[in-house]
């Protein structure tokens, strides 16, 4: 395999890597909430129950309205939150591959029963973030799966009127699908693009789902970056229903942590250069702080360390090596994994939104806050007469609206390189939120946290 030619091995690399997936605790812990969910889902929902199909008429009837009987559900689904690159999805969709989607019943305890079940359904979030666009994707996965011989027999066609049925309609369609095909499993992925959703978009569609699990029983998961929990976390129903198997979050892996060790190890095995290299302390250290454990980093920089050892002849991955690929193949994310390494925020705060926990980006407003209100306390009275409403950010200075700029009047410490609670303090001076001057500031200097 190492001696092939040099043309074969760097297809050997991507095709390696594409496919290699190496299990890790927390996979682990997925895969059985993942079994919970679905076994318990379906526990309840029997269509040889007598009743099961009128019952779900009469409740995806009155979809929108509260049971007039107490139901206990016995859907329990999770919410899955972390940073982006983390291999969320990956995990996400490695785990139902193990569970057939379509099963095609022909018997029950001997006696004919033809029934097609789905097991599980793994969406996207729409990037209209329109629960009409959830709908639409939700009746094409079906059809993709069942692949009906006449379009007149798809549910899109059925169901959605040549893209002229309303959100109203579409729903309780949604909902008899599901309750028909006795749907084990929903997941809806990239739920931090709800951030996008117009006013009140984003309340609908989360109430969309909390209706499917008390209505039919159909569990849940809403799987994220950190962005998303800041969403999922205004509606204490959604909290109670994310949390029916605790909530999950998946940072980076920490240097030095077993995970990191378990991963780099496996992953060390795949080299395709003529001369493979043990991995050394400096290899790994390298390795994770030009990607800071991120998951999809890690991966493509070892790919990328092993084309350019191929191509350039050498034959050998080093530590200058890999410094070199991710600096000229990770461009775009360099202010990002900066700040992660060096433990400071940059402009592209943005950014750090998928990248930090919120607890994070939370604490430092409420420090700001803090620092500003103190300084107020302290600064001389004004003695005029007159007072002068706050100014807006962006009169007097030179820079677009909505953007922050520090003056040195307003950054007392005269440092090129503000902090970030100085940023947010000059916002808060101004009559501005926190949150915008995180949204906004275009200071390209390193911010330390």
């Amino acid at each position: 395999m190492r001696r092939a030619d040099p043309h074969d091995r760097l297809e050997m690399v991507q095709a390696a890597m594409l496919e290699w997936f190496e299990p890790l605790p927390f996979h682990l812990d997925l895969h059985e909430s993942i079994s919970r969910a679905i076994r318990g889902g379906l526990s309840q929902r029997n269509p040889f129950t007598p009743g099961y199909y009128r019952d779900n008429r009469v409740q995806i009837d009155r979809f929108w309205s509260p049971p007039r009987t107490f139901q206990r559900s016995s859907a329990l689904g999770f919410q899955l939150t972390g940073i982006s690159g983390g291999g969320k999805t990956s995990a996400i969709e490695r785990d139902l591959s193990l569970y057939p989607q379509w099963i095609q019943h022909t018997e029950y305890k001997s006696q004919p029963f033809r029934f097609d079940q789905l097991t599980w359904l793994h969406l996207e979030c729409p990037y209209d973030v329109s629960v009409r666009g959830l709908c639409v994707n939700f009746l094409q996965a079906v059809d993709a799966i069942f692949r009906p011989e006449k379009t007149e027999e798809s549910y899109l066609y059925l169901y959605n009127r040549n893209n002229r049925a309303s959100v109203d309609t579409l729903i309780p369609s949604i909902a008899a699908i599901a309750a028909n095909h006795c749907l084990g499993l929903l997941v809806i992925d990239e739920i931090q693009r709800l951030a996008l959703a117009k006013s009140g978009g984003a309340e609908r569609m989360l109430a969309f789902f909390v209706q499917l699990v008390n209505t039919i029983g159909v569990p849940v998961i809403l799987v994220g970056t950190w962005k998303a929990r800041a969403i999922l976390a205004k509606e204490f129903i959604q909290i109670r229903r994310g949390s029916g198997q605790g909530e999950k979050e998946w940072d980076r892996m920490q240097k030095g942590s077993e995970n990191w060790s378990h991963f780099i190890n496996a992953m060390w095995a795949f080299q395709f250069v003529r001369h493979p290299v043990e991995l050394t302390p400096e290899l790994s250290d390298t390795l994770y702080d030009e990607t800071q454990g991120i998951t999809d980093y890690a991966i493509k920089v070892f790919c990328m360390a092993q084309w350019r050892a191929i191509s350039t002849g050498r034959e050998r991955i080093s530590p200058a090596m890999i410094r070199s690929v991710a600096k000229d193949g990770l461009k775009s994310a360099q202010n990002v994994l900066k700040a992660l390494r060096e433990g400071k925020s940059t402009a592209v705060i943005g950014q750090l939104e998928d990248v930090l926990p919120p607890e994070i980006l939370q604490t430092l407003e409420k420090e700001a806050k803090t620092l500003a209100k103190s300084r107020q306390a302290s600064a001389p009275k004004n003695t005029s007469t007159t007072q002068n409403p706050p100014e807006p950010l962006s009169s007097s200075m030179a820079n677009p609206p909505g953007k922050v700029r520090l003056t040195a009047s307003e950054n007392p410490t005269q440092d090129a390189s503000p902090s970030l609670a100085g940023i947010i303090e000059a916002a808060t001076l101004h009559g501005h939120t926190p949150a915008q001057a995180l949204a906004n500031s275009n200071l390209g200097a390193a911010l330390p946290i």
